[in-house]
């Protein structure tokens, strides 16, 4: 073997191993991930800056709305969950103010916990190791059995087993605050 043909394959060896040890290192349990804030929530539409700002507990909606520079207030809005998203349309004065989620990639990024009480299939599926099918699953169990009442409720979903909960109870939270989402 030629001195090329031996650096070329040490060099296969050594990408081998690191990827070998990155795969290990994802397959460990992780500790829970913590979130850049307290409460992210997505304020966009007819506002000065629109995106992602950051509520302290106790924080309504008004506060989301004059973070991102609304021009008007909004009555009557319920308080956001991490993760929700505002969408402000009108004028100067009063404003119409309506709900929804912030995409499950965005989700996944801002590190929001997901309850599987209230998740979406796009949320479920953003999970690691979820998907269509699991997630579907998991919106089929709480729509025939009622809501989880803890993380470990999940293994009663079929195809999640005890180190499948293991796995995602970083990445979940069960309070069941509020209606599911479709």
């Amino acid at each position: 073997m030629t001195d090329s043909g031996r650096r070329a394959l040490g060099l296969c060896l050594v990408a081998a191993l690191i990827g070998t040890a990155w795969r290990a290192r994802d397959a460990r349990p992780s500790e829970p991930p913590r979130p850049p804030c307290a409460r992210p929530v997505g304020v966009g539409g007819d506002v000065a800056h629109p995106g992602v700002v950051c509520l302290a507990a106790g924080e309504d909606a008004a506060a989301a709305l004059r973070r991102a520079g609304a021009r008007c207030a909004a009555a009557g809005v319920a308080p956001p969950a991490p993760g929700d998203r505002l969408v402000v349309t009108g004028a100067a004065g009063r404003c119409e103010v309506t709900g929804g989620r912030l995409p499950a990639a965005a989700l996944r990024a801002l590190r929001v916990p997901v309850d599987p009480n209230r998740a979406a299939e796009d949320e479920l599926r953003a999970l690691p190791g979820i998907g269509p099918a699991l997630a579907r699953r998991i919106l089929e169990e709480r729509a025939a059995r009622g809501p989880f009442r803890s993380v470990d409720d999940l293994a009663r979903v079929r195809g999640i087993g005890p180190r499948t909960v293991e796995r995602l109870r970083a990445r979940l939270v069960v309070d069941g605050g509020g209606p599911p989402r479709p």
